[in-house]
C-alpha cells in the first residue's frame, strides 16, 4: 500500500495488479500470523494451567503425606509405641478390617495392663498366665507383646473364651481387633513389610 501511495505520488503509472496481489498476500500472511500467535497463546495458557494444577496437586499429595506421617508419629508417641511398628500393625489391621481407632484403643489397653500385671494386678496377671506369655518380657515392646497374644490368640478356637481374653487384654475394642489378632504374628510382620 504504502509503494502504491508513492508512485501515485512521483506520478509514476504502473500496473498496480501485482502489488494488489502482493499487498493480498501479505494481509493473509498477516492474519494467519495473528491467528497463528493467538492459538500459541492459547497452547501456552492450556500448559501453565496444566502445569500450575499438577503442581498444586502434587503439593497436596505431599502436604497430605505430611499430615499422615504426623498423625502416625502423634499416634505413636501416645501409645508408646515406635513409628514404625504402629505404621506396620495399622496396615496390617487395615486389610484385616480392623479400624485404626481400634487398633490405637487396644494398644492403650494393652499398654495400660501389661504395667498393671508387672506391678502385681493379679487379674491381669492371671490373663496372660492364662495364654503363657510373661508381660515383664515385653515391658519395653508394646508391638512384640501384640505379637505374641496374636500367636496365642490365632491358636484358640473362636467363641467366648477368646473374645474374654481379647477383651480383657485389649479392653473394648478387643473383640473388633480378633480378625487381626486371627492371622498371628508372622502374618502380621508380613504385612508390614
Amino acid at each position: 500500500m504504502i509503494v502504491r501511495e508513492l508512485i501515485t505520488k512521483l506520478g509514476f503509472k504502473a500496473d498496480m495488479s501485482g502489488a494488489k496481489k502482493a499487498d493480498g498476500i501479505f494481509n493473509g500472511l498477516k492474519s494467519k500470523a495473528l491467528a497463528l500467535s493467538s492459538g500459541y497463546a492459547a497452547i501456552a495458557a492450556g500448559v501453565t494451567a496444566a502445569y500450575t494444577a499438577t503442581v498444586g496437586a502434587l503439593f497436596g499429595m505431599v502436604k497430605s503425606a505430611a499430615n499422615v506421617g504426623n498423625a502416625a508419629v502423634d499416634i505413636s508417641q501416645k501409645i508408646g509405641i515406635g513409628v514404625e511398628a504402629f505404621q506396620r500393625l495399622a496396615y496390617a489391621a487395615k486389610i484385616s478390617g480392623v479400624s485404626q481407632e481400634g487398633l490405637v484403643s487396644s494398644l492403650k489397653v494393652l499398654s495400660k495392663n501389661m504395667v498393671d500385671a508387672t506391678e502385681g494386678g493379679k487379674e491381669t496377671a492371671e490373663v496372660f498366665k492364662k495364654i503363657g506369655i510373661d508381660p515383664k518380657k515385653y515391658l519395653n515392646d508394646t508391638e512384640g507383646l501384640f505379637l505374641a497374644i496374636s500367636d496365642r490368640i490365632s491358636a484358640m478356637d473362636d467363641g467366648a473364651k477368646k473374645t474374654d481374653i481379647s477383651m480383657k487384654l485389649l479392653g473394648k475394642s478387643g473383640a473388633e481387633s480378633i480378625p487381626l489378632l486371627n492371622t498371628g504374628a508372622k502374618a502380621i510382620r508380613d504385612a508390614g513389610l
